[in-house]
C-alpha cells in the first residue's frame, strides 16, 4: 500500500463567499441552479443539508463548483478538520470548505472520505493548524498523507465500512428511539403530578423574588475569580446546575456593584427566559455561597409556602413551557419571556407537605429512567468508539 499525499491524488481548492445581506437579496430566490453549501450545513455526522435556500443561477459563472463525489472538509474555526462530507450532487460551497476533487481517478471518492472521518486524519490536520481562528491553509492541506492501495482493494474496503456501519446504525437508531420514549415518559410522570385538583396562584404572590440577571463587559468575566456567573448553558433539563460547562467567574467587587440586582443563593430556583430551546430549569447548589446570572435567565426565590423542587418540576413541565411559549415574543425563531409572563405563571398550590410528597414520587420515577438514560449514553459512546474502530481496521487493511 502506498502512503500518497492529498495533493498528489487530487484537485484542492475552496469556495466562494457571499455577504449575508447579498445572499439574502440575490441567492435565495426560487430559481434554477446549484445549490450553495457553506460549513453550518454540514453536521458532525456528515450529513449535508443541500436544501438550504441558498441557490446559485446556473447563467453564474463567478463561483467555483465541486462535482458530484467530491469531499468536502472545513479549513477554519471551531468545526476544523471535524466537519467533513461527501457530496452527492454538483454544488456551489463556501470559502472555509476545501474540495477534494477526484480529477485524477486515483481512489474511490467514499474511500477518501471515511479517511477524513478517522482520528489519524484529524490528528494530522491538526498538527498543519494555524492562527487566532485555527485552521490549515490550503498548501498545508494538500500535505495530509492517506493510505492508499489499488481502487478494487478501496471499494472493498468502502463496501465492508458500510456494512459494518449500517448494522451499527441500527443500533445507535435504536438508543436514541428509547432515548425519545424516556423523554415521553418524563413528560407523562410531569402531567400525572400537576392533574390534582388544587388551587392555584400566580408566582409572584408565593416568591420574594422574581427578576432577570444582568450582564457584564467582556472584560470583567474571567476563568477563575470569586463569584461563579452563571449562563444559559449551566442550566439543565433536569433541575441541576452544570457548572462544568466553561466555568465563568466575576469579581466581588462587580459582583457587588454593578451586578447586585443578579445575585443568587443556593436554593433559588432560575430559568431561561431566551430561547430555544425553552424550559431549562435548575435550582441553586450550595458549592458557592454566592452565584451570579446573566440577563438571560430569571430567579425565583420561593417563599415558606411554595418548595423549589415543586416549581422547578412544575416550569419543566412540556405544558407549562408551551404556555409560556404562546405569550413570549417571537423574532426570527427566538423566544423571549418577559417577567410580567414570569411573574403570572399560575401553579396548583397544595400544602407544603403535599409539594414534597409530590416531588418525591416525581423523583423516584425519574430515578428509574436517569438509569436508562445512563445506560443509553454509555452505549452511545461505546458505538462511536466502535466506529474509530471500524475505521482504524479499514485503514490499516485488517478488516475482514
Amino acid at each position: 500500500m502506498k502512503i500518497m499525499k492529498l495533493k498528489d491524488i487530487s484537485t484542492i481548492y475552496n469556495g466562494n463567499s457571499i455577504n449575508k445581506k447579498v445572499k439574502q437579496e440575490k441567492y435565495m430566490l426560487n430559481v434554477l441552479g446549484w445549490n450553495y453549501i457553506s460549513t453550518k450545513d454540514i453536521d458532525f455526522d456528515g450529513s449535508v443539508n443541500y436544501k438550504n435556500g441558498v441557490i446559485i443561477p446556473f447563467e453564474e459563472k463567478s463561483f467555483k463548483i465541486a462535482p458530484l463525489g467530491t469531499v468536502f472538509v472545513c479549513s477554519e474555526g471551531g468545526s476544523a478538520g471535524k466537519k467533513t462530507a461527501y457530496i452527492t450532487e454538483e454544488v456551489c460551497f463556501g470559502n472555509k470548505l476545501y474540495a477534494i476533487v477526484n480529477s485524477k481517478n486515483l481512489y474511490n471518492g467514499k474511500y477518501v472520505y471515511y479517511y477524513t472521518r478517522t482520528r489519524e486524519f484529524l490528528n494530522q490536520f491538526k498538527s498543519l493548524m494555524s492562527g487566532i481562528i485555527g485552521g490549515v491553509t490550503l498548501k498545508n492541506f494538500g500535505e495530509i498523507t492517506i493510505p492508499l492501495p489499488s481502487i478494487p482493494e478501496q471499494e472493498r474496503i468502502v463496501s465492508r465500512i458500510e456494512e459494518l456501519f449500517s448494522e451499527l446504525d441500527k443500533a445507535v437508531e435504536t438508543l436514541n428511539t428509547i432515548k425519545q420514549q424516556l423523554a415521553v415518559y418524563r413528560q407523562a410522570v410531569l402531567k400525572e403530578a400537576f392533574i390534582g385538583e388544587y388551587p392555584k396562584d400566580k408566582l409572584e404572590n408565593v416568591c420574594f423574588f422574581i427578576t432577570k440577571g444582568t450582564t457584564p463587559k467582556k472584560t470583567e468575566l474571567m476563568s477563575e475569580g470569586e463569584i461563579p456567573f452563571i449562563k444559559v448553558y449551566n442550566l439543565t433539563f433536569d433541575i441541576s446546575l452544570d457548572f462544568t460547562i466553561e466555568p465563568t467567574f466575576v469579581s466581588k467587587e462587580v459582583h457587588t456593584g454593578f451586578l447586585s440586582r443578579s445575585i443568587v443563593y443556593p436554593g433559588d430556583m432560575l430559568m431561561n427566559i431566551v430561547g430555544p430551546p425553552m424550559g431549562k430549569v435548575s435550582i441553586v447548589p450550595d458549592i458557592f455561597s454566592e452565584w451570579n446570572i446573566n440577563q438571560a435567565i430569571v430567579r425565583f426565590r420561593c417563599n415558606e409556602n411554595l418548595y423549589n423542587k415543586y416549581l422547578a418540576y412544575f416550569l419543566g413541565f412540556s405544558e407549562t413551557v408551551e404556555k409560556m411559549k404562546s405569550k413570549a415574543k417571537a423574532t426570527a425563531g427566538q423566544f423571549n419571556l418577559t417577567l410580567e409572563i414570569c411573574r403570572n405563571i399560575e401553579i396548583p398550590l397544595p400544602s407544603i407537605e403535599i409539594q414534597k410528597q409530590i416531588v418525591n414520587s416525581i423523583e423516584v420515577k425519574l430515578s428509574v429512567c436517569d438509569q436508562i438514560e445512563k445506560t443509553i449514553e454509555q452505549s452511545l459512546q461505546q458505538a462511536e468508539a466502535m466506529r474509530q474502530s471500524i475505521l482504524k481496521q479499514a485503514f490499516e487493511e485488517r478488516l475482514i
